[in-house]
């Protein structure tokens, strides 16, 4: 994460999710889903690291705890909102395609997210 930058990281790993998200959808091999299923919980793996590191190095030490607990909130209401879907959106293939289409929200992330942050504008 290091050697591209955690912007960077957060971008390739959030195009890596939106396609093979988008290509789980349309196997018909049990196998072939569970690989790609795999690699899309590993690229959401790398877009959690690099965002929380984004974010915890925003914060103040004051405040650093609190928000890393925070950060995890979204995962409960995602899971929720998954049973939602999953209740209106009875085949999993029209729900595997709604659940990746927000992926697309990622590609925003190149205006909002700042390059540089305050450890890495140090000289240590």
């Amino acid at each position: 994460m290091n050697r591209w930058g955690r912007k960077t990281t957060l971008l390739i790993c959030g195009a890596i999710k939106l396609c093979l998200g988008l290509a789980t959808a349309f196997v018909t091999n049990m196998w072939m889903f569970i690989m790609l299923h795999f690699a899309v919980a590993m690229a959401a793996s790398g877009m959690y690291t690099a965002s929380f590191v984004l974010v915890m190095e925003v914060v103040g030490c004051k405040w650093r705890s609190t928000i890393g607990i925070a950060f995890c909130f979204p995962f409960s209401i995602g899971y929720m909102m998954l049973a939602g879907f999953a209740y209106f959106l009875r085949d999993w293939y029209n729900l595997q395609i709604a659940i990746t289409i927000p992926s697309v929200l990622t590609a925003s992330y190149w205006w909002c997210v700042t390059k540089h942050s305050f450890y890495s504008s140090l000289n240590i």
